[in-house]
């Protein structure tokens, strides 16, 4: 990757408990990581020459940010926004691919016809019809099966065994909830949903959330509502979530700092009104 969008926000909120030294080497991982576009080798030596720590300090860079899964380092984020920027790759290649034909083929010009028609060989057997007025050839109590060299559809079929964790910690990091666990009903209910979509529709759904204003506490509450539960509710708030991440609505978005800033300011006129009637009590 050429590029990558670096949410600053998000990644001060992730790491504003790091010393300066470490903040930087989980950087410069991160940069490794978008650069080669895979996850980063389980190997102490280079980790920590592209980090420019010691082996003992990025191990404790990688054991906070990523999850070691077959031999590499895996970051969500990193990993989802790869995902999405090759499958536009792909998309962008099949695309030239077929206006380049379709340039060829203009080229050649239109293809003519045979010279003498086509004839019947003597082998051919007539074309008959096995299947009886008003019956089906389809035996009772059998499905349809589907025709051969077709795609079977992604519902129904068992979800890679490390999607649902990729999904549930693309979501603590887009949303700030670094301390929140993966537990068995919320391992249910993401394993369930990704019966339904794929794991980038679901991660757009997380992202579209992030980008919804009233979601993110621009309401009178000045909550946020923004639990992996809530997202994958159901069909209608997946959707309208992908949306979002598509065209996001107008609004101010609450961020983590506005959020904690917020609730300092509350907190000081909390106290503030706690000494006023102290002393007025005195």
């Amino acid at each position: 990757m050429f590029y990558y969008d670096h949410h600053i926000g998000d990644f001060r909120a992730a790491s504003a408990f790091l010393p300066a030294t470490l903040q930087y080497a989980y950087l410069k991982l991160l940069w490794v990581y978008y650069d080669t576009e895979k996850p980063l080798p389980n190997n102490p030596e280079k980790l920590a020459m592209w980090a420019g720590v010691s082996q003992a300090k990025v191990q404790l860079i990688m054991d906070e940010f990523f999850d070691l899964h077959d031999g590499a380092w895996i970051h969500a984020r990193c990993q989802a926004e790869i995902t999405v920027y090759l499958k536009h790759k792909k998309a962008s290649s099949k695309g030239g691919k077929k206006r380049a034909a379709n340039a060829a083929a203009k080229k050649q010009g239109p293809l003519k016809a045979p010279s003498t028609p086509l004839q019947a060989t003597s082998n051919q057997e007539p074309v008959t019809s096995n299947q009886e007025p008003g019956t089906s050839n389809r035996k009772p109590g059998t499905k349809n099966e589907e025709p051969t060299g077709t795609t079977k559809s992604l519902v129904g079929l068992k979800p890679d065994s490390g999607e649902g964790k990729q999904l549930f910690e693309f979501w603590k990091q887009t949303m700030g909830h670094t301390r929140s666990a993966f537990n068995d009903k919320r391992r249910a209910l993401i394993n369930k949903t990704l019966k339904q979509y794929t794991l980038t529709d679901l991660m757009c759904a997380v992202s579209g959330c992030s980008l919804t204003p009233h979601n993110m506490g621009d309401n009178d509450r000045g909550e946020r509502y923004d639990s992996i539960e809530l997202i994958l509710r159901d069909a209608a708030h997946i959707d309208r979530f992908m949306t979002n991440n598509d065209n996001p609505p107008k609004g101010k978005i609450r961020t983590i700092e506005r959020a904690v800033d917020d609730d300092q300011a509350q907190a000081s006129r909390i106290r503030s009104t706690l000494e006023a009637n102290k002393r007025s009590k005195e």
